[in-house]
């Protein structure tokens, strides 16, 4: 693959020009949100159906969006766009008090067992990175767990009146609905999507203790969090999803003592070195975040030897995020390498029979 097809990709991925502007007014400061809204709605008279078609995972920016506007001063300039930003965040945040209630008892239920699994996903993001948790939409719980804790956590979420498969899926997941109003998920593998991986031997010895809903739990230290989230964002099933850029930013901001010589080696084991590259560039150099050029530079390195089955993978998480955004698939979209072959020609087969034309052509 060559270099412009790879810059090619990740411009697929990373967030566009309009969700750029949207995320600034959510996340900036000052001068800088009022210049971002403002931009923002010159191309979108009617601010409703502008974030209609924000993309992917729009409605998590929401509450985002509310705080960054009233912090900063910024009028909305819309009385009817103002309340309906207003009651959404309301809505996630009476939601949000729902599902963190729920993970706490179930955690509790868990560590009470003798169960205890490694807490990733939104709700450790939420009550450690964000400033409030209503600003994170969360679903479920997710958990990290061996064969034998899924097993034994899954039983002893039974006994409290959950509701679970016998059997995990093929990739190792068993989600289990429970009655306390979260979904607890117990993954045995750290991705849902073939590619990308965690080093969990190092994972799990390096975890931290930390309370989440009143229970004592096991979480990843800052630096695998943050790997964690750029495996499950920008390279995840949610390709097209703008959730993973808040998720990142406070995480750095939360952590500012990073080691960044483990982040590059986590990402360069993980399969995640060019993403986790481009991702943290843009964040650098779109948004601001505290991500020295230093730690870029070491993540370049890294991306500069990956193998042709992580490249191929970057054109994978493309190749979902137009699928995503209901965008057309040609053919030179397409990875080549056994990572991909029994995954790409679905979807362009499918667009072929749906009548779409092909964007890109050889």
């Amino acid at each position: 693959m060559s270099d412009a097809a790879l810059t090619e990709a990740l411009g697929r991925i990373l967030p566009r020009e309009d969700q750029t502007l949207l995320l600034t007014a959510s996340l900036g400061e000052g001068d800088e949100v009022a210049a971002a809204w403002t931009a923002w709605r010159a191309r979108h008279p009617d601010p409703v159906a502008g974030l209609r078609v924000f993309g992917y995972g729009n409605t998590s920016v929401t509450p985002l969006l509310h705080r960054g506007l009233c912090k900063a001063g910024v009028p909305v300039g819309d009385d009817a766009f103002a309340a309906t930003l207003a009651a959404g965040a309301m809505r996630e945040e009476r939601r949000a008090a729902k599902v963190h209630e729920g993970a706490g008892g179930a955690l509790a239920a868990l560590g009470e067992a003798g169960v205890e699994p490694l807490v990733v996903g939104g709700v450790p993001l939420a009550e450690l990175a964000y400033p409030a948790v209503g600003l994170r939409h969360t679903y479920d719980l997710d958990l990290l767990v061996t064969e034998e804790e899924q097993r034994r956590a899954a039983s002893t979420l039974r006994e409290f009146g959950g509701i679970a498969p016998e059997r995990p899926t093929g990739r190792g997941d068993l989600i289990v609905e429970h009655e306390l109003g979260v979904p607890v998920a117990l993954h045995t593998k750290p991705f849902p999507v073939r590619g990308p991986t965690l080093p969990m031997a190092e994972v799990r010895r390096r975890r931290r203790r930390a309370t989440l809903s009143g229970a004592d739990v096991w979480v990843p230290a800052p630096e695998d969090a943050l790997v964690h989230a750029l495996g499950m964002g920008p390279a995840g099933w949610t390709a097209a999803s703008v959730l993973w850029v808040p998720d990142v930013w406070f995480l750095l901001r939360a952590n500012p003592e990073l080691d960044w010589a483990l982040v590059a080696e986590t990402a360069s084991e993980s399969r995640l070195a060019i993403i986790a590259a481009a991702a943290l560039a843009y964040l650098r150099e779109r948004l601001g975040a505290p991500v020295p050029q230093e730690a870029l530079e070491r993540l370049r390195t890294a991306a500069g030897r990956v193998s042709r089955a992580e490249r191929d993978f970057v054109l994978l998480a493309a190749l979902r995020a137009q699928r995503l955004r209901d965008e057309p698939v040609g053919r030179s979209a397409l990875p080549a390498t056994s990572l991909a072959v029994a995954r790409r020609l679905p979807s362009y087969l499918g667009d072929r029979l749906r009548g779409r034309q092909a964007v890109h052509t050889r």
